[in-house]
């Protein structure tokens, strides 16, 4: 019956907030991985690493004041989530209950997969979620030792409201993490998805990128995440060396 809340300044509050995130701005400036996109591939890429390598320094970089992307709620809206084999292999270490229907689960709501494994991300000590961040472009360093004498240095960011209306405000300079490893996770064409691939497209650093071909989930899915893996398993065995 006397249950009232302690006290606060509203000054403490903002103090609070601001001396920790930018507190982790300067921690991440120079991160291991940087991902791009919070939603379903981006949070469990970070939480596959996380177990792998605890050690390792990540940074994730969302549009969207929400994470979790397209993730929470199936196709066209609806609730469930269909999911293939062997996924359900990460759904039951994450503890998310699911009907087994031969070669796929379901889950009964697509927000209890995704509250799940974002918890578990956020959870980890070396994962940072910077949300209502955009990558507006890539750091590209040049040298002449690596394939095609160019590789991917980091990610140029800045507040998502700002990259927005570049056209209508004055030049806003961006910020920018360094990162040994990029991880694009941005999903498929439209406004800001697949921005990362188009970029290195662009560029003349990957071969050029047809149309709207990260829609075809059975192709594109498998190659991006066959180059994710790889470039992951060479960071892993130079870590070891």
């Amino acid at each position: 019956d006397n249950y009232a809340f302690a006290p606060i300044r509203e000054a403490t509050v903002s103090r609070a907030m601001t001396k920790r995130y930018f507190g982790d701005l300067d921690n991440y400036a120079e991160s291991d991985v940087v991902i791009i996109g919070a939603g379903s591939a981006g949070l469990s890429c970070a939480y596959e690493l996380s177990k792998i390598a605890p050690e390792v320094r990540i940074a994730i970089i969302e549009q969207n004041v929400s994470p979790g992307g397209g993730a929470w709620l199936g196709g066209q809206l609806f609730s469930a989530m269909v999911v293939r084999k062997p996924a359900d292999k990460l759904m039951a270490e994450l503890g998310v209950p699911f009907e087994d229907e031969g070669d796929y689960v379901v889950v009964k709501h697509a927000a209890l997969m995704t509250s799940t494994l974002l918890s578990k991300v956020l959870a980890a000590p070396n994962v940072k979620l910077f949300n209502a961040t955009a990558a507006e472009d890539l750091i590209i360093r040049e040298d002449p030792s690596v394939l095609g004498g160019k590789y991917v240095g980091g990610v140029v960011t800045n507040w998502t409201l700002v990259t927005l209306h570049h056209d209508t405000q004055s030049c806003m300079d961006p910020n920018v993490i360094e990162a040994q490893v990029v991880v694009s996770s941005c999903g498929h064409d439209g406004p800001m998805g697949a921005h990362s691939v188009k970029r290195l497209a662009k560029l003349g650093m990957v071969p050029e990128v047809p149309g709207m071909a990260a829609l075809d989930m059975n192709s594109v899915s498998l190659r991006c995440l066959s180059l994710c893996l790889r470039r992951l398993w060479l960071y892993i065995l130079a870590a070891d060396l």
